[in-house]
């Protein structure tokens, strides 16, 4: 009976969740009709050709996140309360373990807390998977398996949400906070999208190099 309801509720989560990523598929359509009639100004026509490239960038990630959360039983795991979060840190884990990096994750929110950010579902989990993505590339450049090593914590404070994710770097000083892909197309969004994401919700975000090769990432995500 319990293993039936939580299947409910995972089935209602990615249910929303496919809403969500259709509705942004629709307004990427909309916005790709629309180029023709905005083409005579330059700016305007670079900014939505911007947002759709963005919007591709992230697309696959959310795809792969509905697609591993109907694979594993990830509400047998609990990081904390809230389904989205919870999903994210369990399929990151298994990737993580996969990859011979050591993560450790401690969340202390409440259930709504990610509900009262001014944030869509889908751009708080765009954040997050990009923000550990950065970490986990960094840390498969790393030979030593016994270096590799990734902290994420998530903490509720009075006034909204601290996540801090730690890693180990190969080396500190060629960080330049952009992807390293292969594909030009898509070099750098990552960071980019990042950095959109938080301005969206009045946030901030702090990079910090720290001696042994680490990195520190602080973001805070103000309540509305």
């Amino acid at each position: 009976m319990y293993k039936v309801a939580l299947g409910a509720v995972l089935l209602l989560f990615i249910h929303m969740w496919v809403k969500e990523v259709l509705r942004e598929e629709e307004n990427n359509e909309k916005r790709k009709e629309g180029l023709l009639s905005i083409i005579s100004t330059d700016g305007e026509l670079q900014k939505q050709i911007d947002i759709i490239r963005k919007y591709r960038h992230d697309i696959p990630k959310h795809i792969h996140m509905m697609e591993e959360a109907i694979d594993r039983d990830i509400m047998e795991k609990r990081f904390c309360d809230n389904e989205l979060l919870n999903a994210v840190a369990k399929i990151k884990e298994a990737e993580c373990q996969q990859k011979n990096i050591s993560i450790k994750i401690d969340f202390k929110l409440e259930k709504d807390a990610v509900e009262k950010i001014n944030l869509s579902a889908i751009k708080v989990s765009g954040l997050v998977q990009n923000l550990l993505d950065n970490a986990i590339e960094e840390n498969c450049r790393i030979t030593d398996l016994k270096e590799r090593e990734i902290k994420w914590t998530i903490l509720q404070e009075d006034f909204g949400v601290k996540m801090q994710i730690e890693n180990r770097c190969s080396d500190i000083d060629k960080i330049d906070f952009e992807t390293k892909k292969t594909e030009k197309e898509l070099h750098g969004w990552g960071v980019k999208i990042i950095k959109e994401i938080v301005d969206e919700a009045q946030g901030t975000i702090q990079y910090i190099k720290e001696q042994n090769n680490r990195l520190k990432v602080i973001v805070f995500l103000p309540f509305q």
